[in-house]
Parts: C-alpha cells; structure tokens; sequence
C-alpha cells in the first residue's frame, strides 16, 4: 500500500505541473549590448510582473583550434571566447556539414563541437549562430576583427613504414610509424592482437592498446605493450595483428602490408660471481636473442649504480658497453640493463650482480 500511495502522489503531483504551469516564449529584438527590466502583463490581471532583468551581451571567438583534420570527421574542434552559450539554439556549420556540438565539454567561454565525414580534401567557412548572431570572424577581446574561421579537410592518414617490425612480450620498444597526414590526428592509438592459442586457452584474441604521440606530419611513435601471456624461447617468431586507432579514420591504407613479429623476451645472463675490474676496460653482457628483436644501441640501457654505462657494440649473444665515469669505487655497484627507453615492464630490468672498479696503476 505504501507504494501505491507513492505512485498516487506522484500522478497528482505530475497533472498539477501539466495543468497549472505555463512558459511564456518571447523572440527579442535589436543589438544593444544593455541591461534591461523585463515586464510581463498578463491578461486579466491589473498588476504587471516586475524585477526581472534582461542582459543583451555580444558573444565573440577569440581563437579556433585546430584548424585541420581527416576527411572522415570526428575531430574536436575548440573555440575559445566569450558569452558562447548565452542563446537558446546554437549551431556550427562547417562548409556544408553541421559540426555536432558536445555540450557535456563547452562553456560560456568554450565551445567543442565534433566534425562529420566529407567527401573530399578541401578548405572550408566556418558558421557559429548564436539565435541570430552569425560568427564567421575572430575577434580580440577589444572587437577587432582578426580574420575569417576556416577549417581544413585533409585525406586520411596512410601509413608507408614500421620500424622496428617486431616487439617482445615485456613491451616498452618504441615503434615509429611514417606514413602521411599524421598532423591532423588528435587521438592516435597503437593496437596489437594477439591469438593466444596455447593449451589452456584455444582460440582466443586478446587486444592490447597504448597511447601514440603525433611527432609531425610524416611520423608518430608508439611504445609497445606488455603483452600478459607465457611465450616461449624457443619460437622463433609469432606474427601478430597490427593495427592504429586514428580519431575516426575507419581504415588507414597501407596497414594491410604491415608484417609485425612477436620474439621471445632477450635472456641477459648474471656474472658468475661479484668480480672487480679496470673502470676503463668495456663491461661485457652476455645472453641470447639480442638480434632477434631488432635492438639497437639506444633500446639497451646498462649503468652500474648511479653511473651510465654507454653501449658501443651488440652482437647476438653479448652488447659491450664503456662506462663514462671511470673513477674507481670502494663499493661494488650492481649492473643493471633496462631494455628501451619507454621503460615497458618490471620484467624489462635485469639485475646481473656486483662489479667493483678499482682502477689498474700501470708502472
């Protein structure tokens, strides 16, 4: 019973609002940038409403960004102004095609509206209405025109090379991607799919994601992930499913001839026991599958304690490094290797034991 009194009280409450309340609608007129008392007279009665006040304010964009983007919609676009949602109806036409406003993102002095799919690279006008005010210039804050509010279109990204080809399961190798039209992307991400197939999970795809960084028209680079999964040492490679995540782009040309491997993790195996030697003679680590993941000097990072030791040579079973402190010291200081400069997993730091250097006096 007590839900169906509930339910009674809310009807009630609800056919008052519909049959006792009312919106008065009224369409102003003229341009005067003045504060105003509104007055409202209804028939029947002999007093008129008063103390309501009504603003004229002139809204302005002060600056547009960005100002280009892919043929295939769903950039942001940002501007950035004053008085932008004082009206009740805004729109934003791009060339033809209305630019969809997100309200959850805008403000009086930010309005973000996201572009629709053209058919062409081109250069567009751009269209702010404010109920009758139309925006097509920018302004400074004191009114002066600065110029007009265009919007560039450009074809979508297309991707021509990767390099390196191919990531270990630790992750962390950063990937550059060169191809055309990077610039006019706000959101880049880099996919991996993996098909893990081993014994006790069949047939399943897992997806991976990491964000990328726009470098300039021509390039972008992506750390790989880390992928969760036990890869074995003794495969010799594993061709995984490369793909990008470009704002809207549906499909990116030349994604299709990428071969992208996967490649046990490299092995760096510990010094036999703590040793001392010359700081000036190389430090020799030795391991496997140093070649097989297309490591370069800078993907291998080796200090021992605070120190840097700088890598001069890899081969497929040792990199030899130089330290560039060469003082000598009374303590002996942990190797350690990291692989790749974006870090990837815990698994990616390799401690292998204690050197102390003492310096060798040649008399």
């Amino acid at each position: 019973w007590q839900n169906v009194c509930c339910l009674f009280v809310c009807l009630f409450v609800y056919l008052f609002i519909c049959l006792f309340t009312y919106r008065i609608v009224c369409r102003t007129r003229g341009n005067l940038l003045n504060t105003f008392e509104v007055e409202v007279q209804i028939r029947g009665n002999s007093q008129p409403i008063r103390g309501l006040q009504y603003t004229y304010s002139e809204p302005k964009v002060f600056e547009l960004e960005p100002k280009l983007g892919p043929i295939s919609g769903g950039t942001l676009v940002t501007f950035k102004g004053e008085k932008l949602l004082i009206g009740s109806e805004t729109t934003v036409q791009i060339g033809t095609e209305l630019c969809e406003i997100q309200l959850q993102l805008s403000s009086n002095e930010v309005l973000v509206c996201r572009t629709q799919p053209v058919t062409s690279q081109q250069m567009t006008s751009i269209l702010l209405r404010i109920d009758d005010v139309m925006i097509s210039v920018s302004k400074d804050i004191d009114g002066t025109e600065i110029g007009l509010l265009r919007f560039t279109f450009l074809s979508d990204p297309t991707v021509t090379m990767v390099t390196p080809s191919s990531m270990f399961p630790s992750g962390g190798v950063s990937l550059v991607i060169h191809g055309t039209n990077f610039h006019s992307i706000q959101n880049a991400e880099l996919m991996i799919l993996y098909n893990n197939n081993n014994n006790n999970i069949r047939n399943r795809r897992e997806v991976y994601l990491t964000e990328c960084d726009v470098i300039d028209e021509t390039s972008l680079t992506c750390p790989t992930p880390e992928l969760q999964i036990e890869y074995r040492t003794n495969e010799t490679g594993t061709e995984l499913i490369f793909n990008l995540i470009l704002d809207s782009v549906p499909s990116i040309v030349g994604l299709e001839t990428i071969n992208f491997m996967l490649h046990p993790d490299p092995i760096f195996t510990p010094f036999e026991k703590n040793v001392t030697q010359d700081p000036t003679q190389p430090i020799i680590i030795k391991g496997e599958n140093f070649l097989l993941n297309e490591l370069t000097l800078q993907h291998i990072i080796i200090s021992a304690g605070e120190r840097r030791c700088e890598t001069r040579h890899i081969q497929e079973e040792l990199v030899i490094c130089y330290l560039e402190d060469t003082q000598g010291s009374e303590e002996p200081l942990f190797i350690k290797v990291s692989l790749c400069r974006y870090g990837g997993s815990h698994k990616n730091v390799h401690l292998l034991l204690k050197i102390t250097f003492r310096r060798v006096l040649v008399t």
